[in-house]
């Protein structure tokens, strides 16, 4: 009965050793997406982050961008949360979205801890100040390679990553709105990217038009199961329907990554932090 009980405490002592460990084991996911209008039907290679949460991979996070550089790519997009509410990693942040540009242009929308900072503005200010664009319901048109692309940054009140018991109702209409758009838009002519932290919105993503719908915010589910999958939102909903990975719904696609770090729950369990790389294709798949 003693070796058991030892051999038990000893199992939950290495799983909790692992999950912490995790927080670090930086990984590369790859996705490919096809069916942009691009000239000669050439790739266009670009890397997202989400969700670092003041946590450093390396000292300044020199792995990570290290690991950005190695992919060469053509363009950088963050998905948000890349600080936490209170400000803590403000600094770590700025020094990365310098480093970042040096490497390639980069685009940055917030997530719900950018927008719970009490000096919002004040930080976005700060980010814009690095070089890089920082889009709060805002669009770039932009050229990559000689190919056009229309990247939309998406910035929702906070009532909208309340717990599910709680959360406001977002519409398309409403998006539409923050974007000063028109209904009469058709986003999805225009090689649309959009950046939305949430990806519980999804649906209303595709209505948007958005051709790509690039997204974090659920942690991969913090914790995953074989065959179930991520086991936790943020919004406290159990195995989420968008936990990780690829997800499609009519003409769009949707990235959704595991996040860089962690926040209240500092461990990650058979779920390891990731760097997506996103090559967009010319040519629909064969």
């Amino acid at each position: 009965m003693v070796i058991a009980l030892i051999v038990f405490f000893v199992l939950i002592i290495v799983f909790l050793l692992y999950g912490y460990k995790s927080n670090y084991f930086l990984t590369r996911e790859y996705y490919d997406i096809y069916g942009f209008n691009l000239n000669n039907n050439k790739s266009i290679k670009c890397v997202m982050l989400a969700d670092l949460h003041e946590i450093c991979h390396g000292n300044n996070n020199s792995n990570l961008i290290a690991m950005v550089r190695d992919e060469k790519p053509d363009i950088i997009f963050i998905a948000g949360d890349m600080l936490v509410k209170n400000g803590k990693g403000e600094e770590e942040c700025l020094t990365l979205c310098k480093d970042l540009q040096k490497i390639a242009n980069v685009y940055y929308a917030p997530g719900n801890h950018e927008v719970k900072l009490q000096l919002n503005e004040d930080i976005y200010s700060k980010i814009r100040g690095t070089g890089v664009s920082f889009l709060s319901n805002e669009y770039a048109k932009i050229d990559v390679n000689g190919d056009q692309l229309t990247v939309y940054g998406l910035d929702i009140p906070i009532e909208h990553y309340l717990k599910c018991w709680k959360k406001k109702t977002l519409t398309t209409s409403d998006i539409i709105g923050l974007f000063s758009l028109n209904e009469s838009n058709d986003i999805s002519k225009e090689n649309g990217i959009l950046i939305a932290h949430n990806p519980e919105y999804f649906d209303l993503y595709e209505k948007f038009g958005a051709k790509l719908v690039l997204s974090g915010h659920n942690h991969g589910g913090i914790m995953r199961l074989p065959i179930l999958g991520g086991v936790l939102a943020p919004s406290l909903r159990v195995f989420p329907k968008y936990d990780s990975g690829l997800f499609g719904q009519g003409n769009t696609k949707m990235v959704l990554s595991r996040g860089l770090g962690t926040h209240h729950i500092k461990f990650r369990f058979f779920n390891n932090p990731e760097l997506s790389i996103i090559n967009l294709h010319g040519e629909e798949r064969k």
